[in-house]
């Protein structure tokens, strides 16, 4: 690790006893970076940034694409006082505008307001500087359980849409993209960038995985690994949703962290999508690996900025405090 700043969070954390998220200021971060409160040395630091940063981060909301997650209904203005169409579920669009909730779009030549909370947002297109590898858009995907593919899903491709399949596309609800944004400015200071392997699930998709795994796990096999590999309290419902998955509220990514020099991904516990107990906090927490130091630190940054993680998956976070609309529209 070749910055520190998930110390300084995670102290922050401590100290304030808090769980709600706050958020760090450049002035915070760089003095915690370089050891130096003299104002003049941020003001420096923030001058030779300040062109580099405009480039990087000034994306609207009005340069990004909507999909309806449901069958929505549209309004003439932003209050939402009178009724002008019903947008198709699945129905993707760009965005004109954003007030007070609400996004402008045209559909079928007139144009009207839609919710956000019946919303997903392209965050490629938001945060152009994140990395998106879905698993699920590609053959064979990630998912296994002792280093071993679980038939039925991680022989199944399950997400079919081209930007899906070739990193375009990662959909999630806005307020969840903006934490996003946030979060990723930190890391990049540090020298890093998220990659998304998962962000808005179809409930459907959500359920086949459910069912294959459970299937595997009733086999001769599946109970050899099951009780191999899960330990320290594990089950099969922390590691695969049983009803509904906060991914298929598009409040919820699955990531890790690649570095931008080498474009490498950094070591981490397991890897992504390991359904078994070396993926858990109780496996890699106090064990003083270089793995769990990154895994610490991205938990760190990620809970900073609003996000809520899993004890059993070290790559899943998820925002809590939005309302949550279930979407099944196909990835």
């Amino acid at each position: 690790m070749r910055k520190k700043s998930w110390v300084f969070i995670l102290c922050l954390i401590l100290l304030t006893g808090c769980s709600t998220p706050f958020i760090i200021t450049d002035e915070e971060y760089y003095k915690t970076h370089t050891g130096t409160t003299e104002e003049s040395a941020f003001s420096q630091f923030e001058e030779s940034t300040e062109d580099d940063e405009a480039a990087e981060w000034d994306v609207d909301i009005t340069s990004c694409n909507l999909r309806t997650g449901i069958d929505a209904q549209a309004y003439t203005d932003a209050s939402a006082s009178n009724e002008a169409a019903v947008i198709p579920a699945d129905e993707e669009l760009p965005i004109l505008q954003e007030e007070q909730g609400y996004f402008k779009v045209s559909y079928k030549d007139q144009e009207m307001w839609v919710s956000e909370a019946n919303c997903l947002v392209n965050a490629k297109q938001y945060i152009p500087t994140i990395q998106v590898d879905l698993g699920m858009g590609n053959n064979p995907n990630y998912f296994n359980i002792g280093d071993t593919a679980i038939p039925g899903v991680t022989d199944q491709l399950l997400y079919k849409r081209s930007g899906s399949q070739d990193g375009s596309e990662a959909w999630l609800r806005y307020e969840v993209i903006k934490q996003l944004r946030s979060a990723q400015k930190i890391f990049m200071k540090d020298g890093y960038s998220m990659k998304i392997y998962d962000a808005y699930r179809p409930y459907s998709v959500t359920i086949a995985i459910r069912d294959g795994y459970g299937a595997f796990l009733k086999t001769d096999q599946g109970k050899k690994l099951k009780q191999e590999y899960y330990y320290n309290g594990y089950g099969e419902g922390n590691f695969l949703a049983q009803k509904a998955s906060a991914h298929n509220y598009g409040v919820a990514v699955d990531m890790t962290l690649v570095e931008t020099d080498n474009n490498k991904d950094i070591t981490m516990p397991s890897p992504i999508h390991t359904l078994d107990a070396r993926s858990g906090l109780s496996s890699w927490q106090d064990n003083g690996t270089t793995e769990a130091s990154h895994a610490q630190y991205m938990k760190g940054i990620m809970e900073a900025y609003g996000f809520t993680s899993l004890d059993s998956e070290w790559w899943h976070f998820q925002v809590n405090t939005i309302s949550r609309t279930m979407f099944d529209v196909p990835n």
